[in-house]
């Protein structure tokens, strides 16, 4: 797309994406209440001391605020979230959950 060969007609985040900020959103193109976006996380084993995750939560926080690090996503038209461990939770069950009634109303099956 930076090449100009491609031509990008929307992004499936909610928000436009500052890689490409002249690009509409799906709602803006005529989807209604589209929103979908990939991400990645850093999870821990059950049980391991809080202190630790805690740290590991620091670490990577302060990971996604270097230049290095979002420049990098920016390039591939991501964006950097740092989250509490308990949002993150939170926001992991909620894509379960959101997951579940797609993979249920799509009747999609593991045979």
């Amino acid at each position: 797309m930076r090449g100009g060969k491609l031509k990008a007609l929307a992004v499936t985040t909610k928000e436009r994406s500052a890689s490409w900020p002249n690009t509409p959103t799906m709602i803006e193109a005529g989807v209604k209440d589209y929103g979908m976006e990939s991400w990645y996380g850093v999870c821990a084993p059950v049980g391991t001391p809080r202190e630790i995750v805690m740290k590991l939560n620091a670490a990577v926080s302060a990971a996604t605020k270097t230049r290095f690090f979002t420049s990098k996503l920016e390039e591939e038209g991501l964006m950097a979230r740092a989250a509490s461990p308990e949002s993150f939770g939170q926001y992991i069950k909620q894509e379960e959950l959101r997951w579940e009634k797609i993979i249920q109303a799509a009747k999609i099956r593991l045979d």
